[in-house]
């Protein structure tokens, strides 16, 4: 029982902390951003920071639940109980937490304190990617003229930056340019889809959200068993990290439209809407966990001298 406990204690704290840093990292991500606006933003929504953030649900709720279910299975944590410890504990925040997010509304603002607001004067340069952009009035103006340089096109001189539909133009920003690798950029963007629809779900409803959320903790808590093939703790960090990236790719990939579209044709309303990703996901985990049964039994038959 208290190796059940520490379980629970880790879990508990390893999903508010990673929660809470994964917050942090996503709103001082947005302050850089909008303090290399031009002109500078004064003021930071804070449903617009929660928005940003709400990638920090899905890579806590896969961080926790793997480091968690390898947790159990160092410590040799029966494992019926670690599984249904970790389901209810992760689902049970992760709810928690989107609920948090959906009852925060508009009516607070983050101030955004920025000491220099000057960003040069007319003639200043802003360069993104391939594209140079040349303010010919002062920065703080939104509005002011411009030239644009891109490449292979002929310079552009916009008296009034405003595009097709009458919207404004906005200014790349003057510095902390997007030069992210892909690899970042990919993991981010799965991410927040998979939060996206996660939040959809909630959305919908209680049940859609609590099937989804189990079938994709029933895959993760089932995958526990690959663990034992490394011996050492750094192997099984690594385990850990390719585990994340697969069933993260595997979840964007099936949740994506036209996926979706292809699974809702082919079965032709012969499952309810809400259950068959939640099956096609629950699937990988119930070969998994049929295939950790035989493989105990098997251990067991060796220990005991069977043939």
């Amino acid at each position: 029982m208290k190796k059940l406990a520490r379980l629970i204690l880790v879990t508990f704290g390893m999903f508010f902390l990673l929660f809470v840093l994964a917050v942090i990292v996503s709103y001082l991500k947005l302050w850089i951003t909008a303090a290399a606006a031009v002109p500078v933003q004064i003021m930071l929504p804070i449903d617009t920071a929660l928005r940003n953030a709400r990638w920090a649900v899905s890579m806590t709720l896969y961080t926790t639940t793997l480091f968690s279910m390898n947790y159990a299975q160092r410590n040799s944590i029966f494992a019926p109980l670690a599984f249904i410890c970790v389901i209810l504990i992760c689902g049970g925040m992760s709810f928690a937490v989107i609920r948090g997010f959906e009852n925060t509304g508009k009516t607070q603002a983050a101030p955004l304190a920025v000491t220099n607001r000057t960003l040069g004067s007319a003639g200043l340069m802003l360069t993104q990617r391939e594209t140079v952009t040349v303010l010919t009035d002062r920065p703080s103006l939104e509005t002011g003229s411009r030239v644009v340089a891109a490449q292979g096109r002929p310079l552009v001189y916009q008296d009034v930056p405003l595009d097709e539909n009458g919207a404004l133009i906005p200014l790349p920003p003057v510095r902390f340019p997007e030069e992210n690798t892909l690899f970042y950029t990919g993991l981010w963007m799965d991410l927040d889809s998979s939060a996206v629809y996660l939040f959809e779900r909630f959305d919908e409803g209680l049940v859609p959200f609590a099937v989804w959320l189990f079938s994709l903790l029933l895959l993760l808590t089932s995958l526990s068993y690959i663990f034992n093939i490394g011996a050492w703790p750094l192997a099984s960090l690594f385990l850990c990290a390719v585990l994340f990236r697969l069933v993260l790719l595997f979840e964007t990939f099936i949740s994506s439209d036209k996926i979706q579209a292809i699974i809702m044709d082919f079965s032709r309303s012969i499952v309810p809407q809400i259950y068959i990703l939640p099956i096609i996901i629950a699937l990988p985990a119930v070969l998994a966990l049929i295939y950790d049964v035989l493989m105990f039994f098997a251990r067991e038959r060796g220990r005991n001298g069977s043939v």
